[in-house]
């Protein structure tokens, strides 16, 4: 009996002994937090991207997409960050990119413009499209990313090769949905339906503050919005001109605007939000959007699809 009182009183010290060794014992290494910002960089020959993280946490997320492309080129190449709609898969729209492109090679005709409509509309029920860099040196954007896998993918690359060349990088996000919002902003341009087949720009301001700007498309078509510095005054007409005139030589009503950089943001979805940050020098920007109708099949450009704004110092 007192060999068994013994063996018990020692089984009781050594747990003792065991949980005192426990408390001063190093905690458990736990994960470092998702980051919430990642950097993506495009190489000069447009073949290959490098993400700063592959994983993100999910919620308000800022991206800065910089390119080794030359900013001269500016068109050449883009940024495209979007998620594949369920069933949709990356084979299919690389083709349907590459069905544009094929599309817009030379003056629009019956035949061209029936292919556009009938493959942006495709593409709309593809891919949720978050914007992008439509093609400068550097851009930066605020979005609430859910969870889910994404993309960013030169668009422009793929139609040039017929969808065979272009390139693509996944990430992915991960965790709950936090609630978060994108942070407000009183410099907005939303992309607007306001009567059918005419979509428009509807600017907060005739100058906007270099600064972050909400990109709203409160519309039901995919849209982009890509600025370019013009000369004070240009009109509609004179920027839709230059646009469709395919010249290898500057408009006019580019040629000699201030030195301002081409900035923007690439597509996004219908009623879907991004901030953007505008900075740069001080310049006279037209907003234009290339994207073609899914009804007529023209750039909404040529539909009316231009605006105006003065970027203050």
């Amino acid at each position: 009996m007192r060999r068994l009182a013994i063996a018990v009183v020692s089984a009781a010290i050594a747990a003792l002994a065991a949980a005192g060794c426990s408390s001063t014992a190093k905690p458990t290494a736990t994960a470092p937090p998702l980051p919430s910002s990642m950097t993506v960089t495009e190489s000069s020959n447009g073949q290959v991207f490098t993400l700063q993280h592959p994983e993100l946490k999910a919620g308000l997320v800022t991206l800065t997409l910089t390119s080794n492309e030359n900013p001269n080129n500016f068109g050449s190449f883009d940024m495209q960050i979007f998620a594949l709609k369920p069933g949709a898969t990356l084979t299919e729209f690389r083709t349907e990119l590459a069905a544009v492109g094929a599309g817009s090679n030379g003056p629009p005709t019956a035949a061209s413009l029936k292919l556009a409509a009938a493959t942006v509309t495709k593409i709309n029920n593809q891919v949720l499209a978050y914007g992008g860099n439509p093609g400068t040196s550097a851009t930066e954007q605020q979005v609430i990313l859910p969870a889910g896998t994404y993309y960013v993918a030169d668009t422009t690359q793929w139609p040039k090769s017929g969808g065979k060349n272009g390139i693509s990088a996944p990430f992915t996000v991960t965790g709950s949905d936090t609630g978060a919002v994108l942070p407000a902003s009183s410099e907005t341009i939303s992309m607007t339906m306001p009567q059918m087949d005419t979509p428009r720009f509807a600017i907060s301001a005739a100058t906007l503050n270099p600064g972050w700007v909400r990109m709203d498309n409160t519309s039901t078509d995919l849209h982009e919005a890509q600025m370019l510095p013009v000369k004070a005054g240009a009109t509609v007409a004179q920027v839709q001109a230059a646009l469709e005139s395919n010249s290898n030589t500057p408009p006019a009503v580019f040629a000699d605007a201030p030195h301002g950089l081409p900035t923007g943001v690439d597509v996004i979805s219908p009623h879907s939000q991004v901030n953007i940050m505008l900075t740069g020098t001080a310049s006279e920007y037209t907003v234009v959007c290339f994207i073609p109708d899914p009804t007529t099949g023209k750039p909404h450009f040529a539909m009316g699809m231009v605006g105006f704004f003065t970027l203050a110092k």
